[in-house]
């Protein structure tokens, strides 16, 4: 289960480099080749450690004690012990990202009320002086798990883009990598360095549980 990715993060940088997008599909393209950017290098990182640990010895014994079939064969699960060797990159702030999208449409791809760069330089300032917008976005915009037709599309859309994203990629034992939303205590800590988002979220504040 690694390595954690943070949607959040990406989509505030997306944000700050591509405020001249057009479209909503537009800034979902740019969207999308950072965050196969983010996951190719971290795999390699990933990969890395993992040949690190095998070559030093410093992976955990009770991991090759919980899979198949380390013990068998006497090899830890860097060392290729195990039956199967799939990596589950995880991807934090889903629910966040969805809204932000359904914000960006709504109040800039459709209304042109605000600016990309607008919007981008309110949340740098982390809604300050301008709370009426933030409880606009929190009362009255779509909000994922609330049966609101823009927001389930996105996130319909935003699970492909992912899973697009991943494939053909590859870890240093050669399986595939299977994405997850799985959270734990990553959404709380990735929250703490992670700015405002269009959500209405409050920079610091904890990304959505997975």
């Amino acid at each position: 289960v690694s390595p954690y990715h943070n949607l959040a993060e990406i989509f505030l940088l997306t944000l700050r480099e591509h405020g001249e997008a057009k479209t909503l599909d537009e800034f979902l393209l740019h969207f999308e080749r950072l965050l196969r950017a983010r996951i190719v290098e971290a795999n390699r990182c990933l990969g890395r450690w993992m040949l690190e640990r095998s070559r030093n010895g410093s992976e955990s014994m009770r991991v090759a004690c919980l899979v198949n079939d380390c013990l068998a064969c006497g090899k830890a699960v860097d060392e290729g012990g195990a039956r199967y060797n799939q990596t589950e990159p995880n991807f934090l702030g889903m629910a966040n990202v969805v809204d932000s999208l359904a914000a960006l449409e709504v109040l800039v791809f459709r209304s042109h009320e605000y600016t990309l760069a607008g919007l981008d330089r309110i949340l740098s300032e982390n809604f300050e002086g301008n709370e009426t917008l933030r409880q606009r976005i929190i009362r009255e915009l779509p909000h994922f798990g609330t049966n609101e037709k823009l927001t389930d599309s996105l996130a319909v859309r935003l699970t492909k883009l992912i899973a697009d994203s991943c494939k053909g990629v590859k870890n240093q034992r050669g399986a595939e990598l299977l994405p997850g939303t799985f959270s734990y205590l990553e959404h709380e800590r990735h929250g703490k360095s992670t700015g405002a988002t269009p959500d209405g979220r409050l920079a610091g504040y904890p990304l959505a549980s997975g």
